[in-house]
Protein backbone atom coordinates (compact mmCIF):
# COMPACT_ATOMS: atom_id res chain seq x y z
CA UNK A 1 0.00 0.00 0.00
CA UNK A 2 1.50 3.33 -1.08
CA UNK A 3 1.09 6.50 0.90
CA UNK A 4 -0.39 9.39 -1.05
CA UNK A 5 1.19 12.81 -0.38
CA UNK A 6 -2.17 14.37 0.40
CA UNK A 7 -2.57 12.02 3.35
CA UNK A 8 0.25 13.63 5.33
CA UNK A 9 -0.41 16.97 7.02
CA UNK A 10 1.94 17.55 9.94
CA UNK A 11 1.07 19.86 12.82
CA UNK A 12 3.41 22.07 14.81
CA UNK A 13 3.16 21.84 18.60
CA UNK A 14 3.41 25.15 20.44
CA UNK A 15 4.93 24.38 23.85
CA UNK A 16 4.34 27.88 25.19
CA UNK A 17 0.55 27.53 25.23
CA UNK A 18 0.07 23.78 24.66
CA UNK A 19 -1.67 24.05 21.29
CA UNK A 20 -1.43 22.37 17.88
CA UNK A 21 -1.02 24.57 14.80
CA UNK A 22 -2.13 23.63 11.28
CA UNK A 23 0.54 24.53 8.73
CA UNK A 24 -2.05 24.84 5.96
CA UNK A 25 -4.25 27.53 7.50
CA UNK A 26 -2.54 28.55 10.78
CA UNK A 27 -5.54 27.58 12.92
CA UNK A 28 -4.76 26.37 16.45
CA UNK A 29 -6.25 23.45 18.38
CA UNK A 30 -6.21 22.40 22.01
CA UNK A 31 -5.59 18.69 21.38
CA UNK A 32 -4.09 16.47 18.70
CA UNK A 33 -7.52 14.82 18.25
CA UNK A 34 -9.12 18.18 17.47
CA UNK A 35 -6.29 18.83 14.98
CA UNK A 36 -6.96 15.48 13.27
CA UNK A 37 -10.68 16.26 13.03
CA UNK A 38 -9.86 19.58 11.39
CA UNK A 39 -7.46 18.03 8.87
CA UNK A 40 -9.91 15.30 7.87
CA UNK A 41 -12.74 17.81 7.44
CA UNK A 42 -10.88 20.69 5.75
CA UNK A 43 -7.69 19.47 4.09
CA UNK A 44 -7.94 15.76 3.29
CA UNK A 45 -8.64 14.52 -0.22
CA UNK A 46 -9.27 11.04 -1.53
CA UNK A 47 -10.69 8.01 0.24
CA UNK A 48 -9.88 6.68 3.67
CA UNK A 49 -7.60 3.69 4.19
CA UNK A 50 -9.50 0.63 5.42
CA UNK A 51 -8.40 -2.28 7.58
CA UNK A 52 -9.04 -5.58 5.77
CA UNK A 53 -9.81 -7.36 9.06
CA UNK A 54 -12.44 -5.04 10.59
CA UNK A 55 -14.36 -1.81 9.92
CA UNK A 56 -11.59 0.52 11.09
CA UNK A 57 -10.67 3.33 8.66
CA UNK A 58 -8.37 6.34 8.71
CA UNK A 59 -6.70 8.88 6.45
CA UNK A 60 -3.32 8.12 8.04
CA UNK A 61 -1.18 5.19 6.90
CA UNK A 62 0.76 5.19 10.19
CA UNK A 63 -2.52 5.02 12.13
CA UNK A 64 -3.64 2.04 10.04
CA UNK A 65 -0.33 0.25 10.69
CA UNK A 66 -0.57 1.02 14.40
CA UNK A 67 -4.15 -0.28 14.48
CA UNK A 68 -3.19 -3.55 12.74
CA UNK A 69 -0.20 -4.09 15.02
CA UNK A 70 -2.17 -3.39 18.19
CA UNK A 71 -5.50 -5.04 17.34
CA UNK A 72 -4.78 -7.91 14.96
CA UNK A 73 -1.24 -9.11 15.71
CA UNK A 74 -0.79 -11.28 18.80
CA UNK A 75 2.26 -12.92 20.35
CA UNK A 76 1.27 -16.36 21.60
CA UNK A 77 2.84 -18.21 24.51
CA UNK A 78 4.17 -21.64 23.50
CA UNK A 79 3.61 -22.98 27.03
CA UNK A 80 -0.05 -22.04 27.53
CA UNK A 81 -2.99 -20.42 25.74
CA UNK A 82 -2.11 -16.81 26.69
CA UNK A 83 -1.43 -14.23 23.99
CA UNK A 84 -0.30 -10.62 24.07
CA UNK A 85 -0.26 -7.51 21.90
CA UNK A 86 3.37 -6.75 22.72
CA UNK A 87 6.39 -9.05 22.57
CA UNK A 88 7.72 -7.56 25.80
CA UNK A 89 4.49 -8.54 27.59
CA UNK A 90 4.90 -12.11 26.35
CA UNK A 91 8.46 -12.20 27.72
CA UNK A 92 7.28 -10.88 31.10
CA UNK A 93 4.53 -13.51 31.14
CA UNK A 94 6.94 -16.39 30.42
CA UNK A 95 9.46 -15.12 32.97
CA UNK A 96 6.92 -14.69 35.77
CA UNK A 97 4.38 -17.47 35.10
CA UNK A 98 6.53 -20.25 33.68
CA UNK A 99 10.10 -19.52 34.82
CA UNK A 100 9.25 -18.16 38.27
CA UNK A 101 11.33 -14.99 37.87
CA UNK A 102 10.91 -12.56 40.79
CA UNK A 103 12.41 -9.13 41.45
CA UNK A 104 13.04 -8.67 45.16
CA UNK A 105 13.19 -5.36 46.98
CA UNK A 106 16.51 -4.92 48.81
CA UNK A 107 14.89 -2.76 51.49
CA UNK A 108 11.92 -4.92 52.54
CA UNK A 109 10.47 -8.44 51.98
CA UNK A 110 8.38 -7.37 48.96
CA UNK A 111 8.97 -8.94 45.55
CA UNK A 112 7.48 -8.41 42.10
CA UNK A 113 7.05 -10.21 38.81
CA UNK A 114 8.07 -7.20 36.71
CA UNK A 115 10.96 -4.74 37.05
CA UNK A 116 8.86 -1.63 36.56
CA UNK A 117 6.61 -2.63 39.47
CA UNK A 118 9.68 -3.02 41.69
CA UNK A 119 10.92 0.43 40.64
CA UNK A 120 7.53 1.98 41.34
CA UNK A 121 7.47 0.32 44.78
CA UNK A 122 10.96 1.60 45.68
CA UNK A 123 10.21 5.10 44.41
CA UNK A 124 6.89 5.35 46.25
CA UNK A 125 7.44 3.41 49.48
CA UNK A 126 11.14 3.88 50.19
CA UNK A 127 12.14 7.05 48.35
CA UNK A 128 8.90 9.00 48.64
CA UNK A 129 9.00 10.09 45.00
CA UNK A 130 6.07 12.33 44.01
CA UNK A 131 5.26 14.10 40.75
CA UNK A 132 3.94 17.58 41.50
CA UNK A 133 1.65 19.61 39.26
CA UNK A 134 3.21 22.95 38.26
CA UNK A 135 -0.22 24.60 38.18
CA UNK A 136 -1.62 23.58 41.58
CA UNK A 137 -0.50 21.82 44.81
CA UNK A 138 -1.62 18.34 43.66
CA UNK A 139 0.99 15.56 43.51
CA UNK A 140 0.91 11.99 42.23
CA UNK A 141 2.81 8.71 42.51
CA UNK A 142 3.40 8.32 38.77
CA UNK A 143 3.76 10.52 35.67
CA UNK A 144 0.72 9.09 33.90
CA UNK A 145 -1.63 10.16 36.69
CA UNK A 146 -0.05 13.62 36.71
CA UNK A 147 -0.62 13.93 32.95
CA UNK A 148 -4.25 12.81 33.31
CA UNK A 149 -4.74 15.40 36.05
CA UNK A 150 -3.27 18.23 33.94
CA UNK A 151 -5.22 17.21 30.83
CA UNK A 152 -8.55 17.06 32.68
CA UNK A 153 -8.33 19.67 35.43
CA UNK A 154 -6.23 22.35 33.77
CA UNK A 155 -6.71 21.76 30.01
CA UNK A 156 -10.32 20.53 30.11
CA UNK A 157 -9.62 17.43 28.01
CA UNK A 158 -12.17 14.64 28.32
CA UNK A 159 -12.89 11.46 26.34
CA UNK A 160 -16.47 10.74 25.27
CA UNK A 161 -17.83 7.28 24.50
CA UNK A 162 -19.47 7.21 21.07
CA UNK A 163 -21.95 4.54 22.23
CA UNK A 164 -23.42 6.31 25.27
CA UNK A 165 -23.19 9.64 27.19
CA UNK A 166 -20.32 8.45 29.42
CA UNK A 167 -17.30 10.76 29.80
CA UNK A 168 -13.82 9.82 31.00
CA UNK A 169 -10.68 11.56 32.20
CA UNK A 170 -8.46 8.84 30.76
CA UNK A 171 -8.51 7.28 27.27
CA UNK A 172 -7.63 3.85 28.69
CA UNK A 173 -10.68 3.93 30.96
CA UNK A 174 -12.87 4.81 27.99
CA UNK A 175 -11.49 1.83 26.04
CA UNK A 176 -12.11 -0.52 28.98
CA UNK A 177 -15.65 0.84 29.32
CA UNK A 178 -16.42 0.19 25.63
CA UNK A 179 -15.05 -3.36 25.75
CA UNK A 180 -16.93 -4.14 28.97
CA UNK A 181 -20.28 -2.48 28.31
CA UNK A 182 -20.53 -2.24 24.53
CA UNK A 183 -18.60 -5.41 23.61
CA UNK A 184 -16.47 -3.80 20.95
CA UNK A 185 -12.82 -2.92 20.52
CA UNK A 186 -12.01 0.77 20.48
CA UNK A 187 -11.44 2.19 16.99
CA UNK A 188 -9.52 5.37 16.26
CA UNK A 189 -12.39 6.85 14.30
CA UNK A 190 -14.62 6.55 17.40
CA UNK A 191 -12.10 8.05 19.84
CA UNK A 192 -13.48 11.45 20.74
CA UNK A 193 -11.33 13.84 22.74
CA UNK A 194 -12.91 17.21 23.42
CA UNK A 195 -12.11 20.13 25.68
CA UNK A 196 -14.57 21.25 28.32
CA UNK A 197 -15.12 24.45 26.33
CA UNK A 198 -15.92 22.52 23.15
CA UNK A 199 -18.22 20.14 25.04
CA UNK A 200 -20.26 23.03 26.43
CA UNK A 201 -20.52 24.51 22.92
CA UNK A 202 -21.72 21.21 21.44
CA UNK A 203 -24.28 20.67 24.21
CA UNK A 204 -25.72 24.14 23.67
CA UNK A 205 -26.32 23.56 19.95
Amino acid sequence: MEESPNRIVLPMYNHSNNTWICFDCDKTFETSSMFKDHIEEKHMEGEKLHCDKCDFSTFYLNSLKLHINSEHIRFECSLCTSSFKQKSRLKNHIDSKHNGVRYACDQCPSFFTEKHNLKRHVDLIHNGVRYTCDQCPSSFTDKRRLKTHIDYIHNGIIFKCDQCPSLFMDKGNMKSHKVRFHHKRDMEKNDISISDKRRRLEESE
